[in-house]
Order: structure tokens, then C-alpha cells, then sequence
């Protein structure tokens, strides 16, 4: 928390000055703005870490539950244990049903089929969104061998911009240039077109 608040007087500092020249301005953004703008963590593995603001919704969800101005010490204790016991019930129920149900699959594809038995339902329904537009829009432009490594370049539907996967055939290790497995720990629609 400590932090943060010294990043915060930091940005404060370079963005609100109004007494700063232009120049004096650019230094201070340059070391200040790869601290919090996304592009700059493209290469840090950030799968599921939860953002801030939908931690914060879902603090304030839970708490609404339970708390106003005219609850008494006493009916909060009890609201707010009513809460914990039914977001617990819900928790297990969830696993429950992740652990014995599984999904329906939108394709014939043994990765689909897999990821129904491995993931969550919520995560599970992001993944089966990715093969779908993996199935329905993307291609390979080029395909080439590099070092050991294969390298594809995939385009997807009407989009101008091309994206590099590359595939360890040895142990199936893949990366894409989207990072969305960085940023969100689910294979990109590129990866699983390859």
C-alpha cells in the first residue's frame, strides 16, 4: 500500500505539475509510465492475478450483502456470517460441479474436450470462446522451422495485424506475440489454431 501511494504523489507529481516545462515533463513520464500502463507487462506472466477494480466490485458485492447505517453490532455479526456460510455453500457447489460435470463441447476437437475436464466453468467457457474463434477465423500465413522451433505467423479475420506462434514440437511448449496467456493464463486463439 506504501507503494502504491508513493506511485500515486510520483504520477501526481509528473501529470498535475503545472510548473514543469514540456521537456521536464517527458523525463518524468518516461520512468514513471511503464509502472502501470499494460503494454509495458506484455512479457510478466499475470494469469490469474484478479484486477483491482473487479476485486473491488466484488468486495463491494459481497459487503452490500450485509452492511447499511441502521444494522446494530449484533445483526451485522449475524448477516455477515450468513454471508460467509452461502458464499461457502456457493464455492462448494461450484467445485462440486467443475469436479463432476462436464461441459459441453462446441467442437470435435480433442483440446476442447480436454480443457471440459481441467478447467473451471468460468474458465472453461473463456478457453472454449478462444477455440471457436480459433476454428472460424484464423490461418496461417507462413509456417517455418527456426533453431529446433516452429514458427508460425497466423492472421485472423479481417484484422490487418499478424501474430507470431512458436511451437516446441519436443515438449509442446507455445507462445504467441498477443500474450493473452501472460496477461490472462488462457491459450490465445493463435496458440490453439496451431
Amino acid at each position: 500500500m506504501q507503494e502504491e501511494t508513493g506511485f500515486l504523489k510520483t504520477l501526481c507529481a509528473c501529470v498535475c505539475h503545472l510548473e514543469i516545462e514540456p521537456a521536464e515533463f517527458e523525463e518524468r513520464w518516461n520512468k514513471t509510465r511503464n509502472k502501470w500502463i499494460p503494454v509495458y507487462f506484455r512479457d510478466v506472466f499475470l494469469g490469474g492475478i484478479m484486477r483491482t477494480t473487479s476485486r473491488s466490485k466484488s468486495e463491494n458485492n459481497f459487503s452490500c450483502s450485509f452492511i447499511n447505517p441502521q444494522v446494530s453490532l449484533v445483526e451485522f455479526y449475524l448477516r455477515y456470517e450468513a454471508a460467509i456460510d452461502a458464499q461457502r455453500h456457493t464455492q462448494d457447489q461450484n467445485y462440486n460441479d467443475s469436479k463432476h460435470k462436464y461441459h459441453e463441447c462446441k467442437t470435435p476437437l480433442g483440446i476442447e474436450k480436454h480443457a471440459s475436464h481441467l478447467y473451471t466453468n468460468s474458465v472453461f467457457y473463456e478457453f472454449q470462446y478462444e477455440v471457436e474463434i480459433a476454428c472460424f477465423s484464423c490461418g496461417v500465413d507462413e509456417l517455418k522451422k527456426e533453431n529446433g522451433l516452429e514458427v508460425a505467423k497466423v492472421s485472423e479475420g479481417n484484422r490487418i495485424r499478424t501474430f507470431d506462434v512458436v511451437l516446441n514440437p519436443t515438449n509442446y511448449d507455445t507462445t504467441c506475440s498477443c500474450k493473452l496467456f501472460y496477461r490472462q493464463g488462457i491459450p490465445c486463439r493463435h496458440m490453439i489454431w496451431v
